[in-house]
């Protein structure tokens, strides 16, 4: 057996037999370093790293696991990239090391385009990082290359909000839209109705007037329809043609809410 086998089993003797973690990570780590590909002795590495914290210096193994991949088939390319993902996670998230998370996860999907996870993992800390920008350009390779319509709109409102809210730029409707068809959109009514609002869309008000006549709280409902209905009765540029627009959702009012004061002195 070459070196690197050998070794692993001294390491296997020292954990197992002797009871000596420090010493059976310190024999793994020699074998990886005669033969940064072999398997078992990472495995093992992993497991004992766990037991006892050794996490920086775990992560370093997997960083030449992965250089020893990078350069053979295909299937050892996607090996590798998993081992910097698999590092990026735990200087993230263990180690607090944002900016070397972040160069393992890139270097993960520099070797595999189609690594999920290190891209997930790389918009996770650009947004730690207040990287809005980068985050951003991360989120919407996600979501393009997404095949599930649930997750393309789970993504899509992401995106949309981190462009929004954190980049300060327009809202884009057509992303919020998406988003509002999915299974989840019956969720996302008043967020929409915030972005069509903000746009300035006649869609607005014909959103409100939905939101108010499906509103199960009753109050709420009337609330809404009487807000379109004001907003049509006052506007100063109201065309005589739209007094009968405003009397439709006052009449909806009226049928939710027929005892409220604000209801009649508008119906």
């Amino acid at each position: 057996p070459d070196t690197a086998v050998l070794l692993s089993r001294v390491g296997r003797i020292l954990e197992v037999q002797l009871g000596n973690a420090g010493a059976a990570i310190g024999a793994y780590a020699k074998a990886l370093k005669r033969d940064p590909s072999y398997t078992p002795a990472l495995a093992a590495l992993d497991r004992l790293a766990r037991g006892e914290k050794r996490w920086t210096d775990f992560v370093d193994v997997l960083e030449r696991y992965a250089e020893a991949r990078a350069g053979g088939q295909p299937g050892q390319a996607r090996e590798a990239a998993s081992a910097l993902t698999r590092g990026g996670d735990i200087a993230a998230w263990v180690l607090g090391a944002l900016d070397r998370a972040a160069e393992l996860y890139q270097r993960a999907i520099e070797l595999d385009g189609d690594h999920r996870v290190a891209r997930d993992g790389l918009v996770q800390v650009r947004l730690r990082q207040e990287e809005w920008t980068d985050a951003a350009v991360v989120l919407e390779e996600l979501a393009d290359a997404s095949e599930a319509s649930e997750e393309r709109a789970a993504l899509a409102l992401s995106l949309a909000r981190l462009v929004e809210l954190r980049l300060g730029d327009e809202p884009d409707i057509e992303r919020y839209d998406l988003a509002a068809e999915s299974p989840f959109g019956e969720q996302l009514v008043e967020e929409l109705l915030r972005v069509l609002r903000k746009l300035g869309s006649p869609r607005a008000r014909e959103l409100q007037v939905r939101i108010g006549a499906d509103a199960t709280d009753a109050r709420l409902g009337a609330a809404h329809l009487l807000g379109v209905a004001h907003e049509l009765e006052f506007r100063p540029d109201r065309a005589s043609s739209e007094r009968d627009e405003a009397d439709d959702p006052a009449r909806l009012a009226h049928e939710r809410q027929p005892d409220d004061p604000a209801v009649l002195w508008c119906h």
